[in-house]
Protein backbone atom coordinates (compact mmCIF):
# COMPACT_ATOMS: atom_id res chain seq x y z
CA UNK A 1 0.00 0.00 0.00
CA UNK A 2 1.07 3.80 -0.55
CA UNK A 3 0.63 6.51 1.21
CA UNK A 4 -0.67 9.30 -0.75
CA UNK A 5 1.15 11.96 1.67
CA UNK A 6 4.71 10.74 2.16
CA UNK A 7 5.22 7.99 -0.56
CA UNK A 8 6.29 5.61 1.33
CA UNK A 9 4.93 1.50 0.96
CA UNK A 10 3.94 0.06 4.13
CA UNK A 11 2.63 -3.27 4.80
CA UNK A 12 -0.73 -3.46 5.92
CA UNK A 13 -1.42 -3.74 9.31
CA UNK A 14 -2.15 -7.18 10.61
CA UNK A 15 -5.78 -8.07 11.67
CA UNK A 16 -7.07 -9.82 14.69
CA UNK A 17 -5.42 -13.14 14.70
CA UNK A 18 -2.58 -11.53 13.24
CA UNK A 19 -3.19 -12.80 9.96
CA UNK A 20 -3.15 -9.91 7.20
CA UNK A 21 -6.58 -8.57 5.89
CA UNK A 22 -7.26 -10.85 2.14
CA UNK A 23 -4.34 -13.33 2.79
CA UNK A 24 -4.81 -16.78 3.13
CA UNK A 25 -3.43 -18.68 5.67
CA UNK A 26 0.33 -20.57 4.52
CA UNK A 27 1.03 -24.22 5.00
CA UNK A 28 3.95 -25.72 3.81
CA UNK A 29 4.43 -27.51 0.93
CA UNK A 30 2.53 -31.36 0.39
CA UNK A 31 0.83 -30.46 3.94
CA UNK A 32 -1.99 -32.85 3.49
CA UNK A 33 -5.02 -31.08 5.08
CA UNK A 34 -7.20 -33.65 4.93
CA UNK A 35 -5.58 -36.13 6.75
CA UNK A 36 -7.52 -36.88 8.92
CA UNK A 37 -10.67 -37.09 7.01
CA UNK A 38 -11.50 -40.58 6.81
CA UNK A 39 -11.25 -42.70 3.51
CA UNK A 40 -14.17 -44.26 2.78
CA UNK A 41 -14.31 -46.23 -0.47
CA UNK A 42 -17.04 -44.67 -3.04
CA UNK A 43 -19.22 -47.18 -4.60
CA UNK A 44 -18.88 -48.42 -7.90
CA UNK A 45 -20.77 -46.36 -10.75
CA UNK A 46 -21.92 -47.17 -14.46
CA UNK A 47 -18.19 -46.47 -15.48
CA UNK A 48 -16.51 -49.05 -13.17
CA UNK A 49 -18.80 -51.55 -14.77
CA UNK A 50 -18.68 -50.87 -18.15
CA UNK A 51 -14.67 -51.24 -17.65
CA UNK A 52 -14.93 -54.00 -16.15
CA UNK A 53 -16.52 -55.89 -18.37
CA UNK A 54 -14.07 -54.71 -21.11
CA UNK A 55 -11.60 -56.05 -18.50
CA UNK A 56 -13.35 -59.58 -18.52
CA UNK A 57 -11.75 -60.56 -21.76
CA UNK A 58 -8.28 -60.11 -20.76
CA UNK A 59 -5.46 -57.42 -20.19
CA UNK A 60 -5.41 -54.60 -22.64
CA UNK A 61 -3.57 -51.29 -22.11
CA UNK A 62 -5.30 -47.91 -20.78
CA UNK A 63 -5.34 -46.01 -23.93
CA UNK A 64 -7.14 -49.06 -25.48
CA UNK A 65 -9.63 -49.12 -22.64
CA UNK A 66 -10.69 -45.49 -22.49
CA UNK A 67 -11.35 -46.05 -26.95
CA UNK A 68 -13.71 -48.99 -25.86
CA UNK A 69 -15.31 -46.90 -23.57
CA UNK A 70 -15.37 -43.32 -25.97
CA UNK A 71 -13.56 -41.67 -22.32
CA UNK A 72 -10.97 -39.85 -21.84
CA UNK A 73 -7.74 -40.86 -20.72
CA UNK A 74 -7.72 -39.30 -17.47
CA UNK A 75 -11.09 -40.38 -16.84
CA UNK A 76 -10.35 -44.11 -17.15
CA UNK A 77 -7.35 -42.97 -14.88
CA UNK A 78 -9.64 -42.10 -12.18
CA UNK A 79 -12.06 -45.18 -12.89
CA UNK A 80 -8.79 -47.21 -12.59
CA UNK A 81 -7.55 -46.12 -9.56
CA UNK A 82 -10.73 -46.22 -8.49
CA UNK A 83 -11.05 -50.04 -8.89
CA UNK A 84 -7.41 -50.82 -7.92
CA UNK A 85 -8.36 -49.07 -4.51
CA UNK A 86 -11.43 -51.62 -4.14
CA UNK A 87 -8.69 -54.50 -4.89
CA UNK A 88 -9.95 -55.59 -8.47
CA UNK A 89 -7.75 -54.37 -10.98
CA UNK A 90 -3.60 -54.84 -11.15
CA UNK A 91 -2.18 -51.96 -13.49
CA UNK A 92 1.68 -52.49 -14.39
CA UNK A 93 4.10 -51.30 -17.28
CA UNK A 94 4.30 -53.03 -20.48
CA UNK A 95 7.03 -55.00 -20.76
CA UNK A 96 7.63 -54.18 -24.51
CA UNK A 97 6.95 -50.58 -24.24
CA UNK A 98 7.76 -49.33 -20.55
CA UNK A 99 5.55 -45.97 -21.83
CA UNK A 100 2.14 -48.03 -21.72
CA UNK A 101 0.40 -49.59 -18.68
CA UNK A 102 -1.59 -52.54 -18.88
CA UNK A 103 -4.60 -53.06 -17.20
CA UNK A 104 -6.25 -56.34 -16.27
CA UNK A 105 -8.57 -57.88 -13.53
CA UNK A 106 -6.55 -59.45 -10.49
CA UNK A 107 -6.79 -63.14 -10.83
CA UNK A 108 -8.60 -63.61 -7.32
CA UNK A 109 -11.11 -61.28 -8.34
CA UNK A 110 -12.43 -62.44 -11.65
CA UNK A 111 -15.52 -64.40 -10.62
CA UNK A 112 -16.62 -61.31 -8.71
CA UNK A 113 -16.26 -59.18 -11.06
CA UNK A 114 -17.58 -61.32 -13.50
CA UNK A 115 -20.91 -60.75 -12.03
Amino acid sequence: MCCADSGVLRRPVAGPGGRTPGRRPSYPRGANLHASAPQTPAPLGLRHVAALEQLRGGPITISELASRLDLTLPTVSGVLADLDRAGLVDRHADLADGRRTIVQIVPAQSELAGQ
